[in-house]
């Protein structure tokens, strides 16, 4: 399981760091749900301004945190500017991260008892 974690945290920061390197920073708006407010599916739909032009995305965030209206950053590639990413997946990916390198370490110690 600590494999997966560090798998998908390790991806996710390459990822983070190939927007962050190479994209534009956006400020992008909560403008609607994905589905009825509170429900377990409900996922916060934002909106932001690239080449002139509005797009909007489902966000990584779920019911509850997050209300109509909140701002957040986004980047994304001049190239394809309808595909971009939240900056708040870095603290998702790092956690991510550092639990894969937590559960690798506490099974590399059980192993050498």
């Amino acid at each position: 399981m600590g494999v997966t974690f560090l798998l998908f945290g390790s991806v996710g920061l390459l990822q983070d760091g190939f927007y962050r390197m190479n994209g534009i920073r956006a400020r992008a708006v909560t403008i609607g749900h994905t589905d009825a407010p509170g429900s377990k599916s409900d996922r916060a739909i934002i909106e932001y301004e690239a080449g002139g032009k509005n797009w909007t995305m489902n966000s990584i965030r779920g019911s509850g945190f997050y209300t109509i209206n909140d701002q957040e950053w986004v980047r994304y590639i001049p190239s394809h500017p309808g595909d971009a990413r939240e900056e708040c997946y870095f603290v998702l990916d790092a956690l991510f991260t550092g639990i894969g390198l937590v559960a690798l370490g506490a099974v590399w110690d059980w192993k050498r008892l």
